[in-house]
């Protein structure tokens, strides 16, 4: 029993990626300390930012910016509240995950600001059922996003929440 727990924990823990950290500006965390003071916003990173990580550490393979947000996708009448999850070409790479069905985003897509989007598994049988999602327009608020892509099924994952369903 023992070691079948450790090899379940091993597994969520790997699933979150390989070899990657995320860097988030200013002070999250003040050691137990409190204060009533209101603090200063917290300051952005910047692209110029990741060009001086890659510069100052080579050894980097993939970088990308991060930007998540909650919200509702829509094709026809099917509708699912899920996690947005932003960034650049690279982004998947350093999630650890790949396209089951479609193209992963390239630079094209970034360097032009293309309205495309990559479902996770779920997300996409939730909205088109038994319909081949690829080319489909899917819509955020008023906005439409081609998607080009669905991502393999992950079945161990870390949290609480599906990243099957989460769109990219």
């Amino acid at each position: 029993i023992g070691k079948g727990a450790e090899k379940k924990l091993t597994d969520k823990i790997l699933s979150m990626g390989n070899n990657f950290i995320s860097i988030y500006p200013g002070n999250w965390l003040s050691e137990g300390k409190t204060t009533a003071k209101k603090r200063k916003k917290t300051p952005h990173l910047r692209f110029k930012d990741i060009d001086a990580l890659k510069k100052q550490c080579p050894e980097i393979k993939y970088i990308s910016p991060e930007l998540y947000l909650k919200d509702v996708i829509r094709h026809e009448s099917n509708n699912i509240v899920t996690e947005i999850k932003c960034g650049n070409e690279h982004f998947l790479h350093t999630l650890g995950r790949k396209c089951h069905k479609g193209i992963p985003f390239n630079s094209y897509h970034v360097t032009r600001g293309a309205r495309v989007i990559i479902l996770g598994y779920k997300a996409a049988t939730e909205l088109f059922k038994k319909m081949d999602p690829i080319g489909q327009t899917v819509y955020i608020k008023q906005h439409p996003f081609t998607v080009i892509g669905v991502l393999e099924k992950m079945d161990n994952y870390w949290g609480i929440r599906d990243p099957n369903l989460n769109a990219f």
